[in-house]
C-alpha cells in the first residue's frame, strides 16, 4: 500500500479526503499486469455557489511519485423568458436596452440569435464576472406593419439561454418635411421635393394629395437606398393659407401599369399585404410631406378712391359682369376699417349687377380697403379702395329759444362708435350766450361705443336771433375737429313767476328782486309798482305818469326808481316791503322797464315770431298784445302776493301725549281772529277733548265755510318731518263763525301714532283763501313704551355662558339698518350679538339675535334692558338672568357617630364695642385713651 497526500486548489468548492491509499502488486509481480477493474475510487463533493465553469487541480503526493489531476465542472443557470413589444412610426427607430446580470465568477460571452423584420442588435456581447450589461435591441420599420420575432442570448460559458418573444408595430410614418410655398393667385409656382427610398427594393410610388391646387406626375420610381427629386406645381385660385399633404405610396407593378396618367390623384385606400407568418401585416411603403401654401392676392382689377366725412356714410358701387351662360354665385369678402357689405352676390347669365359697399368712417385719416369676389368657377378678383376719412361735418343743432333775462338748457350729443376712448378738448366761440357745463379741471372723456350728452346753457342778450350763434369745437387725435353749430332766439319777457311774501299784521317784511341787465350795452332802468295787472305792451297811464301805488301794504324803498343806469351784465336788487294792516290777501305788480341809453328802439327780424310764441303760451297772453315791432322799452312784470299772518298772543301750546307704538286721537279747537269790528279774543290752541263747543256743524253753509281754509302741520326741520310725516294725521271736523265778533272756530281731529319715544314742537298752519295766515304751536310727546317681551336666561353655572336666540323683522318690505344695545344700568354679564346690521323684511324669516348670560357671583339680581332701534321704530326687551339653586356642601359623619347630618348650633356673636367700653383705658374720659393697651417690652 502506498499512501498519497491530497492537495486541492479550490477547497471551498471541491471537498476530497486528505490522504488516499493505493494498493500495490505482490512481490515478483508487475504492476502493468494488474487487472483492469482494480482501481481506487476517491470520494469528492462539489459545492458551486453560482453558475459558471469551475477548474480545480488535485495533486497526489507520495514517496514514490507525484500525480496531478485536472477537474472541470460546468454549472448552468436557470435562464429566462420574456415578451417585448415595440411601437414606432415608419422610418423611425426605437431602442430598448435589455438589462443582463452576470452571476458567474468569470467573464463570459453571449451570442445573439435574432429573427424578425425590422429588428436589429449586436451579434456578440461580453460581460464581466458579477457585472451588469444592457443589450440594445432596435426596431426600425420601413413601412406600416405588424411583425413578430425572437431573440435568444446564449452564454457560451455555461450554456444559459435568455429568450425573448418580440412584437413590432410600425405606425404610419411622420411627415418627412414641412414645405412652405409662397405664391400668387392665378400664377403657377413650382417647388421640388426630395423623396427617399429606405427599402431594399425598387419601388414605384403613386403620388396623391388632398390639395386641388397641387399638380405633378402621377408616379415616381425610386431605386433602393436612393433619393429622387419630385417637382410639384401650385396654382391657387384664391388668397389665403392652404394646408394639406402630398403622399408617395408604393404600389404593385400591375397597379402602376393600370393607373391612368395625369396629375396628383386622390389618396389611395389603405391596402395591406398579409405575409405567410400568422399575426403579421405589412402595408405599402409610404413617405409624405406636409404642405403650407401661402397665396398672396393678384393685382386689383381697379383702384377706387372713396372719400367721406367722419360720422357720415357713402356707398361704393362696383359693377360685376357675368359673360357665362349660367348664373354666377360669388362669395364677397369686405376687408378694411369701417367698410361693410353683403357676403354673397348672384349675377344672372350674360348680365351685369352692381355690388354696394358702404364706407362709414369713425376716425379721420387715410386707409386702404378691398372688396374680394371669389368663386370656384372663375376664381378670385378684387377691387382696391383708397379710403379717405375727413373731419366730421359741422352738425347744426335745433334752434333754442328763451325769454330775455332767463336761460334754458340744451345738450350736445357726442357719439363714439369706435373701440377707442376719446379724450376731447372743447372750444366755444360764443361764451357770452352759450355756456358749456363742463368741469374745467378734467378732460372730457367719451368711452367706446357710448354717447355722452354735454349740457349747454343758452342765455339771450337781445330780442330775436341777433348774435345768438355759436360754434363749439371738440378736438381729439382720432376725429380731428368735431364742430357743432348752435343758434338761439331771444323772446320778449312774459309774466314772471309769482312771488309770495308774508308778514304779521302790524309788522313788515321784505323781499328782493334781483335783476340783471341781459343786454350787451348800457340801459336805463325804470321801476314801477302798481296794484293793477299791467300789459307787457303798454302800461297804465297812471303807472307811467305818477307810478303811485294806491295801497299801503307794498312799498319800494329806493331813492331813485327812474332812469337808473345799468351796465351790461350788471345787477340791481329791487327791495319790496310788505306791511299788512288786516287779515286779507294783498296783490301787486312790480314792473321793471328797460330803455336804451341812446333812446333807440329794439327791432328784430324775429320779434314777430317771439310775440306769436308768447301769445300761444298758456297764461302768458300779455306777450301777444305787442302791436309795434319797434319797441322803445322792454318790460318785466313780477306778480307779488302778500300773505298776512295773525299776531299770536301769549298762550301755551297744545300738548299731545302718547305712549310710543300706541295711538291717541284728540280733538283740537283753534280760534281765528282778524281785524273785524267788535271785541276779539286772542287766538288760543287748547286741547278740547271734552268741550261743549266741540261740535261739527252740518249743512251746506258749514261745508262751504270749511272749504275756505287750508291747513297743514309744519315741523322745525326735515329730519322731524321725515320721522313724523307718517305718524301724524289731521282732519277738519267743523267750522263755526260767531256773527257778532267774527271769530272763526275750527275743530280738528288730531291722530298721533308714534313709533319711537320723542319730544318735538310742530306748528298748525291755517291759511284762508281770501288771505291771512295763522300759526299755532303744538308739542308732541311720545313716552317710553311697555317692554315687548320678558326674556329669562337660565345660567349654566358661575363663569359659564348660556344664551337664547330670537328673530326680528322690520315693519316694511325692505331691509332696514338697526343698532342693538343694552340701556345704562344693565348688568355687564349680558351680551348681545350682532350690535348692528340690517333687519330683514317682513316676508323673510328675520334677523337672528343672540343674548348670552355669564354670571360671576351668586346673591345678586341679574337684570338688563335690551333696545333694538331702527330709523323709525324700536323694540324693548327685559332680560332676566336666573341662577341655579345653591346647594350647600354636606359631609357624612364618621362611623361611631350617631347623627347623619349637621345639627344647627346657636352661635353668640361677641360685642366688641361693649367690651371695649368696659376697659378704663378705652373709655371716652380715660386719660389713657391714646396709650396702647399692651405695654411694649424693651
Amino acid at each position: 500500500m502506498i499512501e498519497y497526500s491530497v492537495e486541492v486548489s479550490m477547497p471551498e468548492h471541491f471537498l476530497l479526503p486528505e490522504t488516499v491509499s493505493v494498493p500495490v502488486a505482490g512481490e515478483g509481480g508487475d504492476s502493468a499486469r494488474l487487472q483492469d477493474g482494480q482501481v481506487v475510487l476517491v470520494p469528492m463533493q462539489f459545492r458551486p455557489k453560482a453558475a459558471g465553469r469551475y477548474q480545480c487541480q488535485v495533486v497526489l503526493r507520495s514517496w514514490q511519485d507525484v500525480r496531478v489531476h485536472l477537474l472541470e465542472a460546468v454549472v448552468r443557470g436557470e435562464g429566462s423568458h420574456a415578451q417585448l413589444e415595440f411601437t414606432a412610426p415608419a422610418h423611425q427607430s426605437v431602442t430598448q436596452d435589455i438589462p443582463l446580470n452576470s452571476e458567474s465568477l468569470q467573464d463570459c460571452r453571449l451570442r445573439c440569435i435574432l429573427s424578425g423584420q425590422g429588428f436589429s442588435g449586436p451579434p456578440l456581447v461580453y460581460i464581466h464576472a458579477g457585472a451588469r450589461l444592457y443589450y440594445p435591441l432596435t426596431f426600425h420599420p420601413t413601412s406600416r406593419c405588424i411583425v413578430t420575432g425572437h431573440l435568444s442570448l446564449i452564454n457560451d460559458t455555461d450554456g444559459t439561454e435568455y429568450r425573448f418573444d418580440l412584437r413590432g408595430v410600425g405606425e404610419r410614418p411622420l411627415a418627412l418635411e414641412h414645405v412652405q410655398i409662397h405664391c400668387t393667385v392665378r400664377e403657377v409656382t413650382q417647388s421640388r421635393l426630395q423623396v427617399p427610398n429606405y427599402s431594399q427594393k425598387l419601388i414605384t410610388c403613386q403620388v396623391v394629395s388632398d390639395l386641388s391646387i397641387v399638380s405633378g406626375p402621377p408616379t415616381l420610381e425610386i431605386k433602393p437606398g436612393h433619393t429622387v427629386p419630385y417637382t410639384i406645381s401650385v396654382s391657387p385660385w384664391k388668397r389665403g393659407m392652404h394646408k394639406g399633404v402630398i403622399s408617395f405610396v408604393a404600389q404593385e407593378k400591375e397597379m402602376v401599369m393600370e393607373k391612368e396618367k395625369g396629375g396628383c390623384g386622390q389618396p389611395a385606400p389603405d391596402s395591406k399585404i398579409t405575409p405567410d407568418q400568422p399575426g403579421e401585416m405589412t402595408w405599402p411603403y409610404e413617405v409624405w410631406f406636409s404642405l403650407e401654401v401661402i397665396s398672396s392676392p393678384a393685382p386689383p382689377m381697379k383702384v377706387l378712391p372713396v372719400q367721406c366725412a367722419v360720422h357720415s356714410s357713402v356707398a361704393v358701387e362696383i359693377p360685376i359682369t357675368n359673360p357665362r351662360a349660367e348664373p354666377l354665385q360669388l362669395q364677397v369678402c369686405v376687408e378694411g376699417p369701417d367698410l361693410s357689405g353683403d357676403t354673397w352676390m348672384s349675377v344672372p347669365a350674360h348680365d351685369t349687377q352692381t355690388y354696394l359697399a358702404r364706407f362709414s368712417p369713425a376716425t379721420t385719416g387715410k386707409k386702404t380697403g378691398s372688396v374680394i369676389f371669389q368663386s370656384d368657377v372663375v376664381g378670385e378678383f378684387w377691387h382696391q379702395l383708397d379710403l379717405v376719412a375727413d373731419p366730421p361735418v359741422p352738425i347744426t343743432l335745433p334752434d333754442c329759444s328763451c325769454e330775455l333775462g332767463k336761460w334754458t338748457r340744451t345738450s350736445i350729443p357726442l357719439i363714439n362708435p369706435t373701440d377707442e376712448r376719446l379724450e376731447l378738448d372743447a372750444v366755444n366761440s360764443n361764451p357770452r350766450n352759450f355756456t358749456l357745463e363742463l368741469d374745467g379741471s378734467q378732460a372730457l372723456i367719451v368711452e367706446p361705443h357710448s354717447t355722452t350728452q354735454v349740457p349747454v346753457q343758452f342765455c339771450p342778450s337781445s330780442l330775436g336771433r341777433g348774435n345768438h350763434t355759436a360754434r363749439v369745437c371738440f378736438t381729439c387725435a382720432q376725429l380731428g375737429e368735431w364742430s357743432f353749430l348752435l343758434s338761439g332766439t331771444g323772446l320778449a319777457p312774459g309774466l314772471m313767476e309769482p312771488l309770495s311774501v308774508s308778514s304779521r299784521v302790524g309788522s313788515h317784511s321784505s323781499l328782493f328782486l334781483p335783476f340783471r341787465n341781459p343786454m350787451e350795452h348800457d340801459v336805463l332802468v325804470h321801476i314801477f309798482l302798481t296794484d293793477e295787472e299791467p300789459s307787457l305792451g303798454s302800461l297804465n297811464p297812471s303807472v307811467q305818469g305818477t307810478h303811485e301805488y294806491k295801497g299801503k301794504a307794498f312799498t319800494i324803498p329806493l331813492r331813485k326808481t327812474q332812469g337808473v343806469l345799468l351796465a351790461p351784465e350788471a345787477s340791481v336788487d329791487v327791495p319790496v316791503v310788505f306791511a299788512p294792516e288786516s287779515m286779507q290777501r294783498y296783490s301787486a305788480w312790480v314792473v321793471i322797464q328797460l330803455e336804451s341809453k341812446e333812446g333807440q328802439s329794439w327791432r328784430s327780424e324775429a320779434l314777430e315770431d317771439s310775440a306769436l310764441r308768447e301769445s300761444g303760451q298758456q297764461g302768458r297772453s300779455l306777450g301777444g298784445q305787442m302791436q309795434d315791432l319797434n319797441l322803445q322799452e322792454i318790460r318785466w312784470v313780477y306778480p307779488i302776493h302778500g300773505i298776512p299772518e295773525a299776531v299770536l298772543g301769549p298762550s301755551h301750546p297744545a300738548v299731545i301725549r302718547c305712549e310710543a307704538r300706541s295711538r291717541v286721537e284728540e280733538r283740537l279747537e283753534v280760534q281765528l281772529t282778524g281785524c273785524v269790528p267788535g271785541p276779539s279774543a286772542p287766538p288760543v290752541a287748547r286741547d278740547q277733548s271734552v268741550s261743549p263747543r266741540s261740535k261739527t256743524p252740518t249743512g251746506p253753509g258749514s261745508r262751504s265755510l270749511q272749504e275756505d281754509f287750508l291747513y297743514e302741520i309744519r315741523f322745525e326741520n326735515d329730519e322731524e318731518q321725515a320721522q313724523l310725516d307718517n305718524c301724524v294725521a289731521l282732519s277738519l271736523l267743523g267750522c263755526e263763525r260767531e256773527p257778532q265778533s267774527g271769530i272763526v272756530t275750527l275743530t280738528f281731529n288730531f291722530v298721533l301714532t308714534p313709533c319711537r319715544p320723542l319730544r318735538c314742537t310742530a306748528v298748525l298752519a291755517i291759511q284762508s283763501i281770501t288771505g291771512g295766515l295763522w300759526k299755532f304751536p303744538i308739542t308732541l310727546i311720545s313716552t317710553e313704551p311697555q317692554v315687548d317681551d320678558v326674556i329669562t336666561i337660565e345660567a349654566a353655572g358661575l363663569n359659564k355662558t348660556s344664551g337664547v336666540v330670537f328673530r326680528l323683522t322690520s315693519l316694511s318690505r325692505h331691509p332696514e339698518p338697526f343698532t342693538a344695545k343694552f340701556l345704562p344700568g344693565s348688568g355687564p354679564e349680558f351680551q348681545v350679538c350682532p350690535h348692528s346690521g340690517e333687519l330683514l323684511p317682513v316676508d323673510s324669516p328675520g334677523t337672528l339675535f343672540t343674548i348670552t348670560f355669564r354670571p360671576t357671583m351668586y346673591s345678586k339680581r341679574h337684570r338688563a334692558t335690551l333696545l333694538v332701534q331702527t330709523a323709525d321704530m324700536q323694540w324693548t326687551y327685559e332680560v332676566n338672568g336666573a341662577l341655579p339653586l345653591y346647594t350647600p356642601p354636606s359631609s357624612r359623619s364618621s362611623q361611631g357617630v350617631g347623627s347623619t347630618g349637621l345639627r344647627p348650633t346657636r352661635v353668640c356673636q361677641r360685642n366688641f364695642l361693649r367690651e371695649n367700653l368696659q376697659v378704663p383705658s378705652m373709655a371716652a374720659s380715660s386719660p389713657l385713651r391714646d396709650h396702647p393697651l399692651i405695654p411694649r417690652v424693651t
